[in-house]
């Protein structure tokens, strides 16, 4: 379903610069043209539904917020893929990185909680901050 009757007859291109010129409708045509390619990307790469949504809404982001740096906007479709493999590649390093911790969806421990229980209360802090920087890690 499109946003407007002649969407379809819009250009990539066309779309770009008009997103560019702060048009909401040419933003939201983009999304609505691009979305699914780019959800299907990220399902086939991380096979879970709420990561690759993740994925989709990072990616985005990151585009819309960045289309001043789009250099070819009749390529947006190969830019998005792009910007969505990158995202999936943090995420699997990131997964990676926790699994390592022991801090993956399946630990309720933190890393200050694997200390020892003897140590300096600075260490402690210290941990706690870096735990909590860790998990923010899948919003960038």
């Amino acid at each position: 379903m499109s946003l407007h009757p002649h969407a379809d007859r819009v250009t990539d291109a066309e779309l770009v610069r008009r997103a560019l010129e702060d048009d909401a409708w040419a933003r939201a045509a983009l999304y609505h043209r691009h979305a699914p390619t780019v959800a299907n990307l990220a399902l086939r790469l991380l096979r879970d539904r709420d990561q690759a949504a993740d994925v989709l809404q990072d990616t985005f982001i990151e585009a819309l917020t960045g289309l001043h740096r789009l250099r070819e906007p009749d390529k947006v479709r190969a830019w998005l893929r792009r910007i969505a493999v990158n995202r999936v590649q943090r995420r699997f390093r990131r997964n990676k990185l926790l699994r390592t911790l022991g801090l993956d969806r399946g630990s309720a421990l933190g890393l200050d909680e694997l200390a020892s229980p003897s140590a300096d209360p600075e260490v402690r802090l210290e941990l706690r901050r870096a735990d909590a920087a860790l998990r923010t890690l899948s919003a960038r």
